[in-house]
């Protein structure tokens, strides 16, 4: 625990009277408030003088500062929005704050309303719930729904390690390229054994932002895993990252060559291998014998209504 009198000897004040923002203690849950030194305490403890938690002596076991005790520091994601601002306020996360006091505007994406004047204020802002916290926009993914990272949004395991060699360069397709095509522009070659690797809903969040949710396929769905761009007519599911099959598909099944009508492959560039060039002059790769990624049309529009189902936890 730490003593916030010693970090913080002035009082906490209600409100500011000056030029700047109004600061004001955070108050939303019925039983916790954190305020701005990045305090957390119960209502029980609150300090009605300064509108701030307590620092007495007889409060000091029960208020808390930068508590992250709701939040997984992997995900940067919490159970408790009060403990999201109080633990986004840490000082370890000065490099996270700093670079969203510079670039966060107020209003989503208008940057004309201004930017945040405190630490306190931007951790308010990035610790509110938004889209990303959700699967089909319609419910959470977790419990965790409030976040501060760049990213804004729970994992479902740890963070990954890919374990994948350093030649390996994960790269995000346009809209109906295979992994060949998408490989032979970074003039590199896909390599299918590390598909697998990258087959997990995790990954495909971190990469793109499947707003409609992330989940199985049908085993029989070829040029996956992949993101189905948001403007893809809704019988194909669009804004939705779909995994290949069930996740356990062994490393044969896995393709470089397939393209799908809109959809964004994931897909794994060996960078220390140059895309093959046929004798017609197209480029290729050695995962397809150099046929420019042309070995059929397997997956393109396909029709995905009834042949995706939603992960299970």
């Amino acid at each position: 625990m730490v003593n916030a009198d010693a970090l913080f000897p002035t009082t906490c004040p209600r409100s500011q009277l000056t030029n700047q923002t109004t600061i004001l203690p955070l108050i939303h849950d019925r039983w916790l408030i954190t305020d701005n030194k990045g305090r957390i305490c119960s209502r029980d403890d609150l300090d009605f003088t300064t509108g701030c938690c307590s620092s007495s002596s007889s409060t000091q076991s029960t208020t808390l500062q930068y508590s992250c005790e709701t939040c997984n520091q992997d995900d940067q994601c919490c159970s408790s929005y009060e403990h999201c601002v109080s633990c986004c306020m840490h000082p370890t996360h000065q490099p996270l704050t700093n670079i969203l006091l510079a670039s966060r505007p107020r209003g989503f994406s208008k940057p004309e309303t201004g930017l945040w004047n405190s630490t306190f204020e931007v951790c308010q802002s990035v610790c509110r719930t938004s889209s990303r916290s959700t699967s089909h926009e319609n419910a959470f993914i977790m419990d965790r729904r409030y976040c501060f990272s760049h990213g804004g949004r729970p994992k479902n395991q740890p963070s990954l390690q890919l374990n994948l060699p350093t030649e390996i360069k994960v790269v995000a397709g346009q809209g109906g390229a295979s992994c060949d095509q998408v490989c032979a522009a970074e003039e590199s070659t896909c390599s299918p054994q590390f598909l697998k690797v990258l087959n997990t809903c995790d990954v495909l969040r971190d990469v793109f932002g499947c707003e409609a949710g992330c989940g199985f396929s049908d085993p029989s769905e070829k040029g996956l895993p992949g993101y189905i761009v948001s403007s893809a007519p809704k019988p194909h599911w669009p804004a939705y990252c779909a995994i290949f099959g069930d996740g356990s598909s062994s490393d044969d099944k896995y393709d470089c060559w397939v393209e799908r009508e809109y959809t964004r492959r994931i897909c794994p560039c060996d960078t220390s291998k140059q895309p093959v060039i046929d004798d017609r002059g197209e480029e290729g790769n050695a995962s397809d014998g150099g046929n420019g990624g042309r070995r059929g049309d397997d997956g393109r529009g396909r029709r995905r209504g009834d042949q995706l189902s939603d992960e299970t936890a």
